[in-house]
């Protein structure tokens, strides 16, 4: 029996959720029944790079040079055009796509390609946040037109269902949600490790530690958590 061919794409592979869950989805697929190809745009920017990571477990990253997350109508065009020769090239049974820009250049390419099954996985949305609003109504424009070619729109949560919903993309029974697997092992890690880190901070048994995790930048919302501790530390003397 022939296993079944699978194509992950993504516009960059820099450090973020996003990235992790696509490299996990390749890493963990059963490879008995699927292979598998990760196929990303050029990982540049300040975000730093998960490709060490990728190539230290086995995994081949085939480059797509003109696909990058910010639009570019000339880069675009060719990035689509070869997207859809890899794809008929690869004679792929699954394209799976992940984030805006990899799913609205790869969902049309798969179609361009005849690919039988196509699945898109937002990783979140960009409709608030991160674009001026007529770039964002850009990209949600882009979301409405993917999902016509899509057959199952993943999700992370069950409200970011309905925030896709809200704004008329994709129907209902298109969605599916699947939480992020993670890795557990550095949590575990770091629990070990409780009492030299609280030591190492400077932290009292009696003191109560709050931190937050993720890049920063604005709409994470680092700011709202400045904020609460300017509020709340005076209180806590």
């Amino acid at each position: 029996m022939s296993k079944i061919r699978v194509a992950h794409v993504i516009t960059r592979l820099c450090q973020g959720g996003a990235q992790e869950n696509t490299f996990h989805s390749v890493r963990l697929a059963n490879r008995d029944r699927y292979e598998v190809d990760l196929i990303s745009g050029p990982t540049r920017g300040p975000g730093g790079s998960i490709e060490p990571m990728v190539r230290a477990a086995g995994i081949p990253i085939l480059r797509e040079p003109f696909l990058t997350r910010n639009p570019a109508p000339l880069r675009d065009f060719i990035a689509l055009q070869r997207l859809t020769r890899r794809f008929r090239e690869g004679r792929y049974d699954i394209v799976h796509t992940h984030t805006s820009k990899a799913g609205f250049l790869g969902r049309l390419a798969a179609e361009r390609a005849g690919i039988p099954a196509v699945v898109h996985t937002p990783h979140g949305n960009v409709f608030h946040g991160y674009f001026n609003p007529y770039l964002t109504r850009l990209f949600v424009w882009m979301e409405r037109h993917g999902a016509r070619r899509t057959d199952r729109i993943i999700e992370l949560t069950a409200g970011g269902i309905e925030e896709h919903l809200d704004e008329d993309i994709g129907r209902r029974e298109q969605y599916r949600v699947i939480f992020s697997g993670i890795d557990i092992a550095p949590y575990a890690d770091a629990i070990a490790r409780r009492q030299e880190t609280r030591h190492a901070l400077g932290a009292q048994d009696e003191h109560l530690l709050v931190g937050g995790v993720g890049r920063l930048e604005p709409v994470k919302g680092f700011a709202y958590l400045v904020e609460a501790a300017k509020r709340i530390a005076p209180q806590a003397e």
